[in-house]
Formats: structure tokens, C-alpha cells, sequence
């Protein structure tokens, strides 16, 4: 197991400062500073550059000496530990709006993003990534199934990675034969992902009608009787 990280309080990290300003001070300290050749200097942009390729892709460290999980996987009872620790945790709004704006604006190379999307058109793919990282039905689709289901609607759950449409997953699709497919979730949580749930229902949209099928979107914020988020 790594060990533990601890965070320097505010004093301490004055004390370290000002206990190297008064060893610097000192005959001994302005003796040490000029034996480096940089002493006073810096280096250029271009130089920068060229330091930093060069060292790209080089290990220093052994791998038997390194610390930390590197190379490592945790035994089964430590994962059961972690996992038991997280359970209930939440991101606090602040820390979510944090991380968005951060990544706001940030998009990866077109290669990755067909790299991705070559990854999720596989069928097998993406059913064995929605078996590893998904737990459905969700309290909200497990809402919509049973109001479906009371109504009498002529729709059934795929949302589980039953059914896929050129690399997306509709929670719901007509048993009619229909080219129609549903989507349910909550405004607040697309907004989050999304920026905006307008931008989220514009995606899916496109996506499904290129490929001849019609949407629709139900929101949890629009039902009296649906579960708490």
C-alpha cells in the first residue's frame, strides 16, 4: 500500500521558507550557491524545448525500486477496503464546477476522438464496457419503466446496452416495430455533463436522426411522484 500523503499547514511552510532564507544568509549558504554553474541564470525557451524531448520517454527510476502503486494492483481484500470507503461519497458542487471549467473548452485530438468512437461502434465493445462500469436500471429509468409499464406504452428498457444505434445506447425503443426511441434522465445532472441540457438533447438528436430514427426526451423534473435525486 502507498503511503499516506500529508499536507503542510500554512505555519510550517512559513517555517521551512524563512529556515532557508536564514541558511542562504549565511557564509556557508552564498558559498554553495555559486559552485552551480546556473547560479543566476536561466535557461532559454529553445533550450527548455529541446531538455524536454530529449527526456521524453526515459525511465530513471528501476522499476523494483520504485514507489508507490506503479506497476502494482491491489489484493482483492485492500479493493473491498477502498470500495467500502467510498461508498455514499459525493463531489460537492463546488469541487464539480471546479473540474467543468477546467475542462471546459479542452478537446482531445481528432485521432483519439475516432479512436473512441471505432471503440463504441463495436457492439461487443460497448456491452462488455456498460457490464463492467454501469449499474442499470437507474433509479430514474427504473422510474420510467414502471410508468411505461402502468400507462401501457408501447416501449421497452435497452438502456442496460441491449440495443445500440451506431455507438449509443437509447433507454427505451418501440416494440412496434418503430423507428422511435426515448430518453430519460435529469436536466440538472445533463446540464452538468453537458454544459447545458439543450446542448445534450441537440446531440442525441443528430445522432439518432441520421440513422432514421425519431427521439424523445423525458425529464425526472417533470413527474411529482419521481424518486429524489
Amino acid at each position: 500500500m502507498p503511503s499516506k500523503v500529508h499536507k503542510l499547514t500554512d505555519e510550517w511552510k512559513k517555517h521551512i521558507s524563512e529556515s532557508n532564507k536564514r541558511f542562504w544568509s549565511t557564509k556557508e549558504g552564498k558559498e554553495l550557491k555559486h559552485l552551480t554553474g546556473m547560479y543566476g541564470k536561466h535557461h532559454t525557451e529553445n533550450t527548455r524545448k529541446r531538455i524536454s524531448k530529449s527526456l521524453k520517454g526515459k525511465n530513471f527510476i528501476p522499476q523494483e525500486n520504485r514507489k508507490g502503486m506503479l506497476g502494482k494492483t491491489h489484493r482483492e481484500e485492500s479493493k473491498q477496503k477502498i470500495r467500502k470507503a467510498l461508498i455514499g461519497h459525493k463531489v460537492s458542487e463546488e469541487t464539480r464546477q471546479k473540474i467543468r471549467m477546467k475542462n471546459l473548452g479542452r478537446k482531445p485530438p481528432i485521432e483519439e476522438i475516432n479512436k473512441i468512437r471505432r471503440f463504441w461502434k463495436n457492439e461487443q465493445n460497448a456491452q462488455e464496457m456498460f457490464r463492467k462500469f454501469n449499474k442499470r436500471p437507474t433509479k430514474i429509468e427504473q422510474f420510467f419503466i414502471d410508468y411505461f409499464k402502468q400507462n401501457n406504452l408501447p416501449y421497452k428498457y435497452v438502456g442496460n446496452g441491449k440495443f445500440w444505434i451506431e455507438g449509443k445506447c437509447p433507454d427505451f425503443v418501440n416494440v412496434n416495430g418503430k423507428k422511435i426511441c426515448i430518453e430519460v434522465g435529469s436536466k440538472n445532472e445533463k446540464k452538468w455533463r453537458y454544459n447545458s441540457f439543450e446542448q445534450y438533447i441537440q446531440e442525441r438528436s443528430e445522432h439518432f436522426l441520421e440513422y432514421g430514427w425519431k427521439v424523445s426526451f423525458y425529464w425526472i423534473e417533470d413527474f411529482k411522484d419521481s424518486p429524489k435525486q
